[in-house]
């Protein structure tokens, strides 16, 4: 079966971003040096779950960059969760036709890789709420967003009990967690 991780970065305080900078430029210096290593995880994934707002953020953003990071994601599949959408633009997009779990229960029986959700707070969060994903990476960057930042996880219900896999450290002073379902 496929696997579902959780990727994405966060603050020290496990924000997502500030909300007076949704776009997370603060984090973006940090971030771009650990593109290469982003890439090298997602080799084993083909499929990205993504929300509406990520989706139009990311559309705009990695079908230009020049990173290997960015032809990872413009090759993957991307499964959009949006009820206003009606035109995706970026590469190998689709909208998804379920709700989150039975989307991802049709998608595990397919084959190919595994599948990834990056971004997305609040996708991840009704994925994780309902113990969907098997293992969560988190990079942790040596920031404070402070009651500006937008929480990856705000209810104790959104995240059940975890197990540390793997720790790896990471440029600019971050480390990555590698946690899985317990």
């Amino acid at each position: 079966m496929r696997k579902l991780m959780l990727l994405d970065n966060a603050t020290l305080d496990g924000h997502l971003a500030r909300r007076s900078d949704p776009n997370a430029a603060a984090l973006l210096p940090v971030v771009a040096e650990q593109f290469d290593w982003q890439a090298d995880l997602l080799a084993a994934y083909d499929t990205l779950l993504i929300g509406r707002v990520s989706y139009i953020k990311a559309a705009s953003f990695w079908p230009r960059h020049p990173s290997r990071l960015a032809a990872r994601l413009n090759e993957m599949t991307k499964v959009v969760f949006s009820s206003t959408l009606d035109r995706l633009d970026w590469a190998n997009s689709r909208l998804a036709t379920a709700e989150p779990a039975e989307e991802l229960a049709r998608l595990r029986d397919e084959p190919g890789r595994n599948i990834c959700v990056k971004g997305s707070p609040t996708l991840a969060r009704a994925l994780s709420r309902q113990h969907l994903i098997d293992e969560y990476v988190l990079i942790v960057h040596p920031i404070i967003a402070g009651g500006d930042g937008i929480p990856h996880f705000d209810d104790p219900a959104d995240l059940p009990a975890l197990t540390l896999l793997d720790v790896t450290e990471l440029t600019s002073d971050a480390v990555a967690l590698t946690y899985a379902r317990a």
